[in-house]
């Protein structure tokens, strides 16, 4: 009886390993097929509150987390400033008014909105439309001096040190200022020209002298593949176009592109509505740094409009699903600004450490160089970021926060194509709520796998030193996720 005793009790005590080997096993032959590193493999699997973990290799080991960065930036952001948080844009008179004539400046202060465009309200004009209008009932309809922006919310950082100059004249890599437009990137429409090799050709929009294009792309025949790149000349309008153009070529081609000086083409393009709109302007739009207009003492100032942005839960849920560079470089630069006093990434650093340390998130090996995991100076472990996930989970802001993930199979988010290889993948896809890393040689994925009827399950991969571009890294994630979910069921 003793013996039968003592075998039961070691069937017992065996079987969680023996699941945990087999999983174990599945896991290292996905890597192994799609020769990823184990040494670069870092993995975590367990159930809200930590209670079971169903699988871990290396949790505890620091990598590049790619664009999972932005599940800080964004936690951190609904925990600081609240879903409700807005911002703010001001426009100002500067000077007095006489028979319909403003005698001074148009002055428009940024505070970090990221959200003036079309992705909102439709038209990317429509703000300056209705300033356009605010400034007619009052009567004005010629300004004598500029358009001016001012920009002073933030540092004058507009790229993080820590970016490749590669990513400079990507749309993913546009610059950070207080007074933003369009995401800081103009459309430049292709069509080719007449012949093959002659100068392909170009348009603005909108055309308001924000960048200035020495351009070698050219016309080519039909047998190649269409292809652009932009070369920039940092701290210059200038930038240079390279590639080709198909003589076959019907249809718009656009290429969305940085601009060198977002404060400038937001005045310019404001000018340029206005004189739309009928209120002529005599001087252009400038960046205030630049111009260093002087105010005299005792100008009238009035306050004629302010743009209040969409809410934060709506900017966030645009940032985590369409992973968003742009809007979490400003959301993180406004943590600095709002709750340490300087809009700098140091000061956002700060804040989101004092945000871990109040969760009781552990710190160590953890590095966020800026907001959006572009940097390849970002380390987190799987195990922060699970923790992270446990604690969004009960924080009040809980149904924002797993509401902006993206999920499998959904259009409108990055894991629109993904999980959609076999039956069980679509079946399960609808059930992933998961934020999407990618940069060269890493791919990652966080997130919760929430099957009806069934705990849900945390989790975060996280690979590193992925051979080539580092694209084999999402079929391998894919199938981790459903390896995860099986083992996770069969318990």
């Amino acid at each position: 009886m003793r013996k039968l005793v003592l075998l039961l009790v070691l069937c017992l005590s065996a079987s969680p390993s023996a699941g945990q080997s087999t999983l174990d096993h599945e896991i290292r032959g996905i890597i192994s097929k799609y020769h990823i590193p184990a040494s670069g493999a870092g993995i975590l699997a367990r159930a809200p509150g930590g209670a079971t973990t169903y699988y871990a290799l290396h949790p505890d080991t620091p990598r590049m987390p790619a664009s999972n960065m932005k599940l800080w930036t964004t936690s951190a952001a609904l925990d600081a400033l609240g879903p409700d948080y807005q911002y703010s844009t001001y426009l100002t008179t500067v000077g007095r008014v006489k028979d319909g004539t403003l005698e001074g400046h148009l002055w428009v202060t940024g505070r970090g909105d990221p959200t003036i465009s079309d992705r909102f309200e439709g038209d990317r004009f429509a703000t300056m439309k209705e300033w356009a209008e605010d400034l007619k009932r009052l009567g004005i309809r010629h300004v004598t001096g500029c358009v001016v922006g001012d920009d002073d919310y933030f540092d004058d950082v507009m790229r993080n040190p820590a970016w490749k100059k590669a990513h400079y004249m990507e749309w993913y890599g546009a610059p950070i200022s207080e007074l933003s437009y369009n995401d800081n990137c103009l459309l430049v429409h292709w069509k080719p020209g007449k012949r093959v090799n002659a100068p392909a050709l170009y348009a603005f929009e909108p055309d308001v002298g924000a960048m200035t294009l020495v351009n070698h792309v050219k016309t080519s025949s039909s047998r190649r593949r269409d292809g652009r790149w932009y070369l920039p000349h940092v701290g210059d309008v200038t930038a240079e176009a390279l590639g080709t153009v198909r003589i076959t070529r019907k249809g718009d081609l656009a290429d969305w592109v940085p601009v060198d000086n977002p404060t400038q083409f937001f005045a310019a393009t404001f000018r340029a509505v206005l004189i739309n709109k009928g209120i002529t302007v005599d001087g252009p739009g400038v960046d205030q740094d630049d111009a260093k207009i002087k105010v005299a003492s005792g100008t009238p100032l009035r306050r004629v409009a302010v743009y209040k942005s969409p809410t934060l839960a709506e900017i966030v849920k645009v940032t985590n699903r369409r992973s968003q560079n742009f809007y979490a470089e400003m959301i993180f630069k406004t943590l600095g600004r709002v709750k340490a006093g300087t809009g700098t990434c140091a000061a956002a650093r700060k804040v989101v450490l004092d945000f871990m340390k109040r969760w009781k998130i552990p710190t160590k090996g953890f590095h966020q160089q800026d907001g959006s995991g572009l940097a390849t100076e970002n380390q987190v472990t799987p195990r922060q970021i699970v923790d992270l996930l446990d604690v969004m989970d009960k924080h009040p802001a809980s149904p924002v926060f797993w509401d902006s993930l993206p999920v499998g199979g959904e259009r409108g988010g990055s894991l629109h194509h993904r999980f959609q290889r076999t039956r069980r993948e679509r079946a399960l896809a609808p059930h992933i709520s998961a934020k999407t890393g990618s940069i060269n040689k890493v791919r990652a994925l966080s997130g919760v796998c929430r099957p009806e009827e069934r705990e849900p399950v945390f989790f975060s991969i996280l690979l590193n030193d992925i051979p080539g571009s580092g694209y084999a890294g999402i079929p391998a994630i894919d199938e981790i996720v459903m390896a995860l979910a099986e083992h996770a069921e069969r318990r």
